[in-house]
């Protein structure tokens, strides 16, 4: 139970069901529907349909290397996202209607339709690019601000931290966006919507989403997180909105102690898709792209393998590497069996990676210094061309004396053999000289 956007309490029931031909949405899913996001918001609102990507790009948005089988697999995560059935009683709020959705005996989906190259359009021709079809309840209530501005950039450098963090960021951007600057919610009901275990003794619940917390205050996502106690002594956090999820209406707003959203009511989730650790999935990742194999169980041993490289790289990062090190051993190794063998090309691998990320990184910040170098440029132009339209009447209105007074001043008389090209450089160099006397005139001593 917990208070909808009218200001009434509302109990709610939300079930995500699929067919046993398709697979849940996992983590490839959720990053790839990060990104289509990401795409579908850089023209600017309103979102349209269909968005319009081709495999490369969407590979270089989420940050992995681009292959004929990293893009089968995507396909295969974004048809699971499609697949994916929605049943609600209350739980999802559709903005434009400002009501509740109770989907009754029919199911909502994420995505209405998604077309391959070469596939079929709804009107008979094929597809010449990909295609994907938000539904049409998410699209409206995407349009209608229900939730705040996806910063994708960022979004991308909370998870390659901590998963935990960027689904935070997601759980946050819904709450915060809505106007209530104070969130409080028992920790058993927050972490069932975090990829974590529940925590039985407090101290470990705070050890387990402290560095996540403190990674959305540092990006100010949150101004500050406190551990509390609820009514009935349960640990609870009092969570409250920074400026990044802060809503522009609300940039003034006063808060008052009765301004809190309370998720302080039970929250049960009934299926959570067998959830494995990280380290299960780096295993699974080896074992599915050395030898196809989409069932191995790992070991003890791999299963610390794995872990002490993700404390060592982080998740992000150690999944991106899987793919590399099993490229490397094809060519180097092709006889090795296990999931051990990789240790022994970790290291050249991560170097290479290393390497390769800062060169992206020293390429994008070239960029980065080159458009704001282009925008700074543009800016001066800008303002060079308001003085000159602000001061070239007065200019035109001084004697002859004092504008040849001025031209000496600034040399433009040495120039004036040139022609006409120089006669508006001279122009521009004593309009400006001109409103510099001016300045210095009228500015304080």
């Amino acid at each position: 139970m917990r208070s909808d956007p009218t200001g009434e309490s509302q109990e709610f029931v939300l079930r995500a069901t699929r067919n046993t031909a398709t697979l849940y949405p996992g983590p490839l899913a959720r990053a790839a529907h990060m990104a289509f996001l990401d795409i579908a918001t850089e023209c600017g609102l309103p979102l349209e349909n269909p968005v319009t990507w081709s495999w490369r790009d969407l590979c270089r948005r989420m940050g992995v290397n681009y292959s004929g089988r990293e893009a089968l697999q995507l396909k295969a995560a974004i048809k699971s996202t499609k697949a994916l059935l929605i049943e609600s009683d209350y739980a999802i709020y559709s903005k434009p209607e400002g009501s509740r959705i109770r989907t009754r005996e029919d199911a909502l989906n994420l995505y209405d339709r998604v077309t391959i190259v070469g596939d079929e359009l709804p009107d008979g021709t094929k597809a010449d690019a990909n295609y994907l079809w938000l539904a049409e309840w998410y699209l409206q209530n995407l349009n209608a601000m229900f939730s705040a501005p996806l910063n994708y950039e960022l979004w991308r450098w909370l998870d390659q931290r901590s998963s935990i963090a960027s689904r935070l960021y997601e759980f946050l951007m819904l709450n915060f966006y809505s106007g209530v600057p104070v969130l409080r919610i028992n920790y058993h009901n927050l972490v069932q919507f975090l990829p974590v275990r529940r925590e039985r003794y407090e101290s470990d619940a705070k050890r387990q989403l402290g560095p996540a917390l403190d990674l959305l205050i540092q990006v100010d996502a949150l101004e500050r997180a406190l551990w509390m106690k609820s009514k009935a002594g349960l640990p609870q956090l009092h969570l409250h909105r920074g400026d990044r999820l802060t809503a522009p209406r609300d940039q003034r707003q006063i808060v008052m102690p009765f301004m809190q959203e309370e998720f302080t009511g039970s929250v049960t989730v009934k299926e959570l898709r067998g959830l494995k650790p990280p380290e299960h999935l780096i295993v699974a990742d080896f074992y599915r792209l050395w030898s196809g194999d989409e069932r191995h169980r790992p070991t003890t041993k791999e299963l610390a393998q794995a872990r002490e490289l993700i404390e060592h790289t982080g998740h992000a990062k150690a999944k991106a590497l899987i793919p590399l090190v099993v490229k490397r051993m094809k060519k180097k190794w092709p006889e090795a069996k296990t999931f051990g063998a990789s240790t022994k090309y970790i290291s050249e691998v991560m170097a290479d990676y290393d390497k390769e990320q800062r060169r992206v990184e020293h390429q994008r910040a070239e960029q980065l210094q080159r458009k704001r170098d282009q925008d700074e440029a543009q800016r001066k132009a800008a303002e060079d061309e308001k003085l000159l339209g602000t001061w070239r009447p007065v200019w035109e209105r001084l004697p002859e004396a004092e504008k040849e007074e001025i031209r000496k001043a600034v040399g433009a008389d040495k120039h004036r053999w040139l022609g006409p090209a120089a006669r508006a450089i001279e122009d521009r160099l004593c309009i400006r000289e001109l409103a510099d006397r001016h300045s210095r005139q009228t500015t304080p001593a």
